[in-house]
């Protein structure tokens, strides 16, 4: 039986506070200043991560194993071939907060720094943030202009309702809108 009270939202938080930070940059033009090119010119060759390997190279063991003698799980396979320390099946931290307006340049540009500093002391070059829509363009001006090697995403839902915006202004007076209208209602299909 669980005993243990429940503690309040200001103890856990104690001593949690990322640092404020203030957003002084000489570039007012942020986002204004991109410079969109032809899709053409994005095409590069994908390098796959080195671990992709690994699940080759266990899919192939099945039809090597021997007479009698199974193959590993996946996860006792990673197991026996990746080395240090990791976390367990789950972990659950406290992270730090910022304590301001959440839609202050301030905010995002103090969250944008920590995230920067615990993606370094993870090894990680380059962080993928993700902000909901109304942040996002904000984020993305922000670290343009702080020039903050960042990689800024909207999350999913804002991605799909971005797509079905699009479809929706290219079928205009198809009909489909009414289809859309009684499957989604009109105030879903509103906001596409």
């Amino acid at each position: 039986m669980w005993t243990q009270q429940a503690i309040e939202a200001c103890d856990a938080t104690r001593n949690t506070c990322a640092p404020v930070l203030s957003l002084k940059c000489s570039s007012a033009l942020g986002i204004y200043s991109v410079k969109l090119s032809a899709i053409w010119s994005l095409k590069r060759p994908m390098v796959l991560p080195s671990i992709t390997n690994l699940g080759m190279l266990w899919h192939a063991s099945g039809l090597l194993s021997h007479c009698g003698v199974g193959k590993p799980n996946w996860s006792g396979f990673m197991q026996s071939v990746c080395k240090g320390d990791a976390q367990g099946v789950s972990a659950v931290e406290m992270l730090a907060i910022v304590d301001l307006n959440p839609s202050s340049d301030d905010c995002v540009y103090s969250t944008l720094v920590y995230v920067l500093k615990q993606a370094k002391s993870a090894r990680v070059s380059v962080p993928n943030v993700t902000f909901h829509q109304p942040l996002y363009v904000k984020a993305v001006n922000i670290s343009i202009r702080a020039n903050l090697d960042v990689v800024i995403r909207t999350g999913g839902f804002h991605t799909l309702m971005s797509f079905l915006g699009s479809i929706g202004h290219f079928v205009k007076g198809s009909g489909l809108e009414e289809v859309m209208t009684l499957i989604l209602g009109q105030t879903l299909w509103s906001m596409c």
